[in-house]
């Protein structure tokens, strides 16, 4: 029994301190969070295009919160909302944001792509599915 408990003791310290520094250690790292479930709400409300532009706008607001692949999925999402929404230039605005940032990105170009078909130019559309394969 006495093992156990000065096992216990030994580690409850270190277990403690983790548990601190993963919640209160980083004055960022609660807001990297938020940013980061802002980013997969965004996703994830797709179908409700207010809600979910609100997300995602919230995500983008500080864009080194978010890791880049993160940052250019969500301006996919953002494009892929905005299109919905009939707001088809600010889409494409997202679209040549998230090329800019990331140039091999496979979202980057889907939204290009998905944004000048609905805008009905289809030649520049087919350069961005092609950019995007």
């Amino acid at each position: 029994m006495r093992f156990l408990s000065a096992f216990r003791k030994a580690f409850e310290i270190p277990i403690l301190c983790t548990g601190l520094l993963l919640f209160c250690g980083d004055p960022a790292a609660p807001q990297d969070i938020s940013v980061l479930a802002d980013a997969a709400r965004c996703k994830a409300q797709y179908l409700n295009p207010n809600l979910a532009l609100e997300y995602c706008d919230r995500a983008l607001r500080i864009p080194d919160r978010l890791p880049l692949d993160v940052f250019v999925e969500t301006l996919f999402w953002r494009a892929f909302i905005l299109v919905s929404k009939g707001e088809v230039d600010r889409a494409i605005e997202d679209a040549n944001a998230a090329i800019k940032a990331n140039p091999q990105s496979f979202f980057g170009h889907l939204a290009f792509a998905v944004a000048y078909y609905n805008k009905r130019d289809f030649q520049r559309a087919v350069i961005g599915y092609g950019n995007s394969i």
